[in-house]
């Protein structure tokens, strides 16, 4: 059997004047995503552990089947992995975007104009030649690049672009906050000099090389495991007993693959209230 999994990931948006305070998603046309939840089933799902950042990689780890708080360590070597780059035990990786920030301090683009891939290339490529060496910077896509810095530059707390939009741009702290600095001022007169809307590359989501098990050899072991954990939920129900205090009419309701919440929902047609969650911007 094979799955499609579709992550609207910031679709929902923010209420805008001009559409009565609404957001776009709640007056976009959806033809196919109505027949879908029609034909389907409509629940939610908690895909973000306590202590965690709200942000896609957390999430689409969990929706994956791995335990975020045991595999989460940055979004940066995640981004990485996909690029095909190996991180070394002694080696961070830092997600480094080209944004555009104005005289003022203001994170006024965190996408610094949303370059092409083939436009950002020599400016990534001129970064790393005019101030690589202790640190390496490696092209990715569109305005999403990754840079890699020794280990001891991993202790920081830097704030996603994305987050200061229109804000005032607020710069790393911590332990290795002024080599990040130092990096950040320098790139302004190499990104600068190609003439685009970005005008410095701003780093942060670091981490290390997470040591994650192969998804299909491990998602066959946890699928067993939550098999097993639901039959024994079920059979508690029908002895009249039911695990952790749950009501003989609902039995407990496993762990899905992975350790992430099952879905909790209702057929569709059946009324219930849409889920709140916290905005997450725009795709990042």
């Amino acid at each position: 059997m094979k799955y499609v999994v579709c992550v609207p990931d910031g679709c929902a948006d923010e209420p805008l004047d001009s559409l009565g305070g609404r957001t776009p998603l709640e007056v976009a046309s959806m033809p196919t995503l109505r027949s879908l939840a029609g034909r389907g089933r409509v629940g939610r799902a908690a895909v973000i552990p306590n202590g965690l950042p709200p942000g896609s990689d957390v999430g689409n780890m969990s929706i994956f089947g791995y335990d975020p708080a045991r595999f989460h360590t940055g979004r940066a070597p995640i981004e990485a992995a996909a690029l095909g780059l190996k991180l070394g035990p002694d080696q961070v990786a830092y997600r480094c975007n080209l944004v555009t920030i104005d005289g003022h301090g203001t994170m006024v683009d965190f996408a610094g104009g949303h370059p092409t891939s083939d436009d950002a290339a020599p400016i990534i490529k001129a970064l790393d030649d005019q101030l690589g060496g202790e640190v390496r910077f490696r092209a990715g896509v569109e305005y999403r690049h990754i840079m890699v810095a020794p280990a001891g530059w991993v202790d920081a707390e830097c704030t996603p672009p994305h987050d200061l939009s229109d804000k005032a741009a607020v710069y790393p702290t911590g332990p290795a906050a002024a080599q990040l600095r130092r990096l950040m001022d320098a790139s302004r007169d190499v990104v600068g000099g190609f003439g685009g809307k970005a005008n410095q590359i701003w780093l942060w989501g670091q981490g290390f090389q997470p040591q994650m098990p192969s998804f299909l050899g491990s998602l066959r072991d946890r699928e067993i495991d939550w098999i097993i954990a639901a039959l024994k939920a079920h059979s508690a129900n029908y002895k009249g007993g039911a695990p952790n205090g749950t009501p003989a009419s609902a039995p407990a309701a496993p762990a899905a693959p992975g350790g992430t919440p099952p879905v909790q929902g209702e057929r569709a047609g059946a009324t219930q209230p849409a889920p709140h969650a916290p905005n997450q911007g725009q795709p990042k």
